[in-house]
């Protein structure tokens, strides 16, 4: 069964508050994974508008897993919307049977991973995705290719990514670079984390808060993703 995920609140300034809004402004949310695919992305799965002097996110606490039929690279910028979906927890495989993506979940799987076999000769895309409330099906946190005959297993971590920016990614859009400050959070499960925003000092926490800052145009793959095994990601991909 899936534990409750802690409560993120954020509290800025009515300057700031402001300041953001003036910008036209978005507050993103971003979810880590291991992954053994170096060929793997984060996807957005929070852009919102919706913020105040004081703000809560509710960060993911179940995932599904997800395919969809890939007619295209998974590039930076890219949008991945899942065609076929069904909730998941770690030991479960999702095994695909069809071009389509479609396919049902097992028990038999990696014990500490969602894992998704590919039993059809087409290429896919596969994930992990999210419950958002306000979006009509669930959102991809990852998402990875996922080759004819090939196994994906995915790993959902208790790290959390935001940042604020006035560039548009909506959900579900893979990116590799943050557009705005932000902080990573690694997350206590149980524990409400709480966070101050000032649009010109950035992020700052209480002590024994386990977060670190992210400047604008920093490396979210390095982040979000935790490789088994020394990577390149994205190597000779164009």
């Amino acid at each position: 069964m899936a534990s409750a995920a802690p409560e993120v609140s954020i509290r800025m300034n009515q300057d700031t508050l402001d300041a953001l809004v003036a910008s036209g402004s978005f507050l993103y949310g971003l979810s880590a994974v291991r992954s053994a695919d170096a060929a793997g992305w984060p996807a957005v799965w929070l852009q919102t508008r919706e913020y105040a002097m004081h703000t809560r996110v509710s960060p993911p606490a179940a995932f599904q897993a997800f395919t969809a039929v890939r007619t295209s690279p998974l590039v930076e910028g890219s949008r991945v919307q899942p065609g076929f979906h069904s909730p998941a927890e770690r030991g479960q495989t999702l095994v695909v049977g069809g071009p389509g993506g479609g396919g049902e979940m097992r028990e038999r799987g990696a014990p500490d991973a969602i894992s998704l076999l590919n039993t059809a000769a087409v290429p896919l895309t596969c994930g992990l995705a999210c419950v958002v409330e306000g979006e009509a099906t669930p959102i991809p946190i990852y998402a990875a290719p996922l080759h004819g005959g090939a196994l994906q297993m995915i790993a959902p971590l208790p790290t959390l990514v935001l940042f604020v920016s006035p560039h548009p990614a909506p959900p579900g859009t893979l990116v590799s670079t943050s557009t705005g400050p932000g902080v990573v959070l690694h997350l206590d499960p149980g524990a409400e984390c709480h966070l101050e925003f000032d649009v010109n000092q950035g992020w700052s926490w209480a002590e024994g808060v386990a977060a670190t800052s992210l400047p604008a145009q920093s490396d979210l793959l390095r982040a979000l993703v935790e490789y088994p095994d020394p990577q390149t990601p994205h190597a000779g991909l164009a």
